[in-house]
């Protein structure tokens, strides 16, 4: 039994640990620079891919949202947040903000996942981690504004949404459960989920497909659903209808290059055979270890409990696994039909296998010498983490440096005169950094939109300019 003066001192720990956590993400959020679509999207959308004024008010981003919906895609609810911070013109309100919503994210994958509160700490490092090492473009996905905006936001509020559906399985009678049963806040919870549900194709469909599962799920336990539970998955199932029926969806369909939409030139069968085989294999290989981690959890939590296994009522307690299961798979296939599907929208999918080896890992977290090996796995790994997240920072601030430079170039080349400029092309090393997209032919986005933004003729990329910001790491 713990004495209050170690209980205060376990929650200062806690508190410190979470602190340094945040500060880890939030200096590289600083470091980020705004590129490419930041750029297009700092301005008002008048067609696909054109672009007007500059945004100065909130009713220019809901009129640029209105056209966004009619000729480009209908994630209008993670665009209005990017083209909202982009139009406040000071970065450094989105790196707090955008710090605080990493951070929900890690507390919505814990609470999600059913970890008891003295038995669940160990579970917010190893879920830092997960989230650090297993996107495939971290930086694209939770650094970069819209691209931040887009995935990690998205599915931030996809992972707040189901909180209530997984705390009403692991703990029905609590009080943050039983508000719900006021009808103001259901139907407040009910418009969340609405717009939970507008936010990616992917993780958006995810979201009642899990909603859905667990009704199910406690009919076949057993338990009785609460009332505004239907009402919550079909308030975010209409949010998703909401999302891909977008007129800009299908006019965008065809569009994306060969790496989002690999078969897209050899018709529309060729497209749902050739993505299926790809995000399979990227499944199988890149997801593999965390798929064996939490079959491993869940057979050890059977050999712990198999003297007083119950051939029914005891395997209950892997449904809320089965359920996270399920929806990364849901989020993954439901992409087949999309106008695209670019790498960065792995992010979410992400999120929800690191839920799924979190839940498993949730089973056995109650026993302390399992609990102690989740504790030790944690700060064994940190120094690992530390010499990663170093070489992410340095690849980080060269990427800053060279758009620095990139930027001192071109004012010097308007102040000579020029009309136009060549760059040379810089290529990040790490997961942590991105350059952007880089093309020689200045009348090609994104040059055009660089041109624009600096107020010079043409702005063009070459590869056989040396790159002076290069730098090699040692990533064994």
């Amino acid at each position: 039994m713990q004495t209050k003066k170690q209980q205060r001192w376990l929650l200062i720990g806690k508190v410190l640990v979470v602190l340094a956590l945040a500060g880890l993400f939030y200096w590289l959020n600083t470091r980020t620079v705004l590129l490419w679509d930041d750029l297009d999207y700092s301005f008002i959308a008048t067609g696909a891919g054109s672009y007007g004024d500059r945004l100065e008010s909130v009713g220019d981003v809901i009129q640029s949202q209105i056209t966004f919906r009619q000729t480009w895609g209908g994630r209008n609810v993670v665009h209005f947040i990017a083209q909202f911070f982009l139009m406040l013109g000071d970065k450094r309100i989105f790196d707090l903000c955008n710090t605080l919503v990493y951070m929900l994210l890690i507390w919505a994958i814990w609470a999600n996942s059913g970890f008891k509160k003295g038995r669940g700490f160990a579970a917010v490092p190893l879920i830092f981690y997960m989230l650090w090492y297993l996107p495939r473009h971290f930086n694209q996905s939770a650094l970069w504004l819209v691209g931040s905006c887009n995935y990690l936001w998205g599915i931030t509020l996809v992972m707040t949404a189901l909180v209530p559906f997984s705390r009403r399985w692991f703990a029905p009678d609590a009080k943050d459960v039983k508000l719900l049963d006021h009808w103001w806040a259901a139907v407040v919870y009910c418009i969340f989920c609405f717009f939970a549900g507008w936010t990616n194709e992917n993780t958006g469909f995810a979201l009642p497909m899990m909603m859905v599962l667990f009704i199910i799920a406690n009919r076949i336990a057993g338990s009785k659903n609460a009332r505004w539970m239907p009402f919550a998955a079909a308030s975010a199932l209409a949010g998703w209808i909401v999302l891909f029926a977008a007129p800009g969806n299908w006019n965008r369909m065809g569009m994306a290059g060969e790496a989002e939409n690999p078969g897209a030139e050899s018709g529309f069968v060729s497209t749902l055979i050739h993505r299926f085989i790809s995000m399979t294999t990227i499944l199988v290989k890149r997801y593999m270890p965390v798929a064996i981690l939490a079959l491993a959890a869940c057979l050890v939590y059977y050999w712990m409990h198999q003297k007083g296994w119950d051939r029914r009522s005891s395997w209950y307690a892997y449904l809320p696994v089965v359920v996270f299961t399920l929806g990364s798979l849901g989020s993954v296939y439901a992409m087949l039909a999309t106008p695209s599907f670019s790498a960065r929208a792995w992010f979410g999918i992400t999120a929800l296998i690191v839920l799924t080896a979190t839940a498993a890992l949730a089973l056995i977290a109650p026993d302390k010498r399992i609990y102690t090996l989740l504790l030790c796995a944690a700060l064994l790994w940190a120094p690992k983490y530390m010499v990663d997240y170093k070489n992410a920072l340095d690849d980080v601030n060269n990427n800053n440096a060279y758009w620095t430079w990139c930027q001192q170039q071109i004012e010097e080349a308007k102040a000579a005169g020029q009309d136009e400029i060549v760059l040379p092309v810089h290529r990040p090393v790490t997961a942590y950094s991105h350059a952007g997209i880089f093309t020689e032919d200045p009348n090609e986005w994104p040059c055009t939109t660089m041109a624009d933004w600096y107020g010079i003729g043409k702005i063009s990329f070459s590869k056989d300019l040396p790159d002076p910001f290069y730098e090699e790491y040692d990533l064994t």
